[in-house]
This record gives C-alpha cells, structure tokens and sequence, in this order.
C-alpha cells in the first residue's frame, strides 16, 4: 500500500511541475500571482489595475537604511498575518488629476482628487500592498505606518 501512495504522488509531482513549467512558473505561488483573477494587467490607473482588491495602501518613500529588509519584512508579515488575499506590487506611477484618459476602454472622465496613473516612461516608483479584507488593510497600517 505504501509503495502505491508514493508511487501516486510522484507521479502528482511530476504532473505538477509539467504544468507549472508549461507556464513559465517555479513554483504554484508565483503561478498564483500571475493569473490573478482580480487584476487587470493592462489597465492605465492604479485603481482599476487592482479593480478586485478594495484596499489599497501604498508607499512613496522607503525608511532610511535597507529598503530590501523593510521590503521583505513587509511582504512576510503580510503573507503571515492576512486573514484573506492581498498581493503587494511595485509600479512606476505619477499622479494626474483633472482629465483621465483611460486607455483600459478608451474613455476620458474628469476627477477631482489625485490618482495614480500607470506610466512606464515617467514618474516615481511606488509599493502597493492591495487588500480584500479592511481587517487586514487595518491591521497592515497599524503595524507599518
């Protein structure tokens, strides 16, 4: 009986590790991250790029010191502490106001507050960390703001 379970799993893993280099991926967390349902990868505003996480909280300045260590005690804490999805995500951005042309549907509507507009070309870089839970998104600033 035991030769047969190790048996069906090796053949589980082999299956899986096909499918996940199939589709470019080392490992199911970043297969995940890739084929997120709630993200619109080819979307001009922040907002709508996270159009299926409500919370969003971001960071335009890194602490002095090692950026790298804050950046990856964040990201542990996060992946450790969140009762429900969240992903967090570094864009360049610049923040527009007035007129937004949206190239996602090829509309142009007019804002009064600031929003950040994805712009590879110019602008600043920017960490987002997008949330599904307001819990969550509560529990994040407490701790890293």
């Amino acid at each position: 009986m035991k030769f047969l379970r190790r048996i069906k799993a090796y053949i589980r893993l082999k299956k899986n590790q096909r499918f996940l280099k199939k589709h470019g991926c080392q490992s199911w967390k970043q297969y995940n991250l890739q084929n997120d349902h709630d993200v619109i990868y080819h979307a001009t505003l922040v907002s709508q790029y996270y159009h299926g996480y409500p919370y969003l909280c971001y960071f335009e300045k890194s602490p002095p010191g090692d950026w790298q260590k804050w950046l990856r005690d964040m990201r542990d804490w996060a992946e450790k502490n969140c009762m429900d999805k969240c992903r967090w995500d570094i864009h360049r951005v610049i923040r527009e106001k007035g007129l937004i042309r949206n190239e996602y549907d090829d509309t142009i509507r007019w804002t009064d507050t600031e929003e950040f507009s994805l712009n590879d070309v110019g602008g600043h870089d920017v960490l987002f960390f997008a949330f599904k839970n307001k819990k969550d998104l509560t529990w994040f600033k407490l701790r890293w703001q």
